[in-house]
């Protein structure tokens, strides 16, 4: 189990360092035009929108939690 939320951690964090080593001009040109009226110019939230910043570490979590209750429930299946 400890190796598979290992795996994953791993997998998440190794594509947001790819993500974080492509070219933001592009993206940004269309986040200002489309999603900071509402999101924040930083995307941390503004009047009408919520923060999309932390929306990455949400799903970190839930995935986590996920697995870590698949494997619970495996465990808790198995005879004493």
């Amino acid at each position: 189990m400890r190796e598979r939320v290992l795996f994953v951690v791993a997998t998440v964090l190794s594509a947001n360092l790819a993500i974080a080593g492509q070219s933001s001009d592009p993206g940004r040109k269309s986040f200002e035009s489309r999603c900071a009226r509402c999101h924040g110019a930083d995307g941390n939230g503004g009047e009408m929108g919520p923060s999309i910043v932390e929306r990455e570490s949400l799903f970190l979590r839930r995935m986590l939690r996920i697995q870590f209750d698949i494997e619970q429930t495996k465990l808790s299946d198995q005879p004493p």
